[in-house]
């Protein structure tokens, strides 16, 4: 009993561990997408961390809803797919910003 009680305390330090790292690496990179924005945004960076922060949460709400519709109508591998094609465009349009 107390080899089993050491063993799940391990694998909850394990991860917590893993969790932390995780928060750790998404802090930073929300962190460069903040700075992105006040840099497209000079002199308004009030602004442009709302418009940010707005932005994150719309995306959530709306990957969720389309997530649940391409899985209903396409099955689960035709998520991948559209998020592919995202991702290029998304590319695209990033290396179309003009720089300040």
């Amino acid at each position: 009993m107390a080899t089993e009680i050491i063993n799940l305390k391990a694998v909850g330090l394990v991860a917590g561990f893993n969790h932390l790292r995780f928060q750790i690496h998404f802090e930073v990179v929300a962190g460069i997408g903040m700075l992105w924005f006040q840099d497209l945004m000079p002199g308004r960076a009030g602004a442009a961390t709302t418009l940010f922060t707005n932005s994150i949460s719309t995306g959530i709400i709306l990957a969720g809803l389309c997530q649940g519709a391409l899985v209903e109508h396409f099955g689960h591998g035709s998520v991948y797919w559209v998020i592919a094609a995202i991702s290029l465009v998304t590319l695209v349009m990033i290396r179309r910003v003009k720089e300040a």
